[in-house]
């Protein structure tokens, strides 16, 4: 297809300013065209749980993983997950889609394209550039801190807080509290999964959505 279009563009350069012009228009009106969305089947019946995969012992022994990666490459799953996301979300009319280092990444920013807003990321020390503002938090053995770029966030700005996984909610609680610091507000917080039996939104003072939760 690439070399089809070099030799017709080739052999537009070599015809007539005149024809050239036209050809340029007709072009102009085909890439315009939208190609209508594909549309998924029982998009409102799928379960989600289909789609991630549990791992057992990683990163370390006795811990069970839900890996995410096998819903991203599923293209109607991940178009599902992130339908209903937005769903969830828009009803706290977010300027902001703050994601949580790092696999908060892969879910806030489509979701703040879908919804229309903007993308910030929240990270461990020393991963901005630039001026940052940052915040120690407590952990089960020590601290660990989170940073955000100085001019982030302007005050007033209403920014939801997205990570994929809501677990003990430390992390999630502290970036609320970072948003907070720097005048922004934020009207709920919102994950991909929820593990129920660590009782994460029980640390956070806002509304917490999620789509998936697993109670063990």
């Amino acid at each position: 297809m690439t070399l089809r279009v070099r030799l017709w563009h080739r052999s537009i350069q070599m015809r007539s300013p005149s024809r050239v012009a036209r050809l340029r228009v007709a072009w102009t009106g085909m890439e315009g065209l939208q190609v209508p969305p594909r549309r998924i089947r029982n998009s409102h019946t799928m379960d989600l749980k289909d789609h991630i995969r549990s791992i057992p012992d990683f990163p370390k022994p006795g811990i069970l993983f839900y890996d995410i990666s096998t819903l991203l490459r599923h293209e109607d799953a991940w178009a599902v997950a992130m339908g209903r996301m937005a769903r969830l979300v828009r009803q706290y009319q977010p300027d902001l889609i703050a994601g949580v280092e790092s696999r908060g990444f892969l879910v806030a920013a489509p979701l703040a394209l879908k919804l229309g807003c903007g993308f910030i990321m929240v990270r461990k020390k020393g991963k901005l550039p630039g001026p940052v503002i940052g915040l120690d938090y407590g952990l089960e053995y020590g601290t660990d801190r989170i940073e955000i770029q100085a001019d982030a966030v302007y005050p007033g700005q209403r920014v939801v807080v997205v990570d994929d996984l809501l677990a003990t909610g430390g992390t999630m609680n502290a970036s609320i509290n970072l948003i907070r610091q720097v005048g922004g507000i934020v009207p709920a917080a919102a994950a991909l999964i929820e593990l129920t039996f660590l009782n994460g939104r029980d640390r956070l003072d806002v509304p917490c959505e999620s789509l998936v939760a697993y109670d063990s």
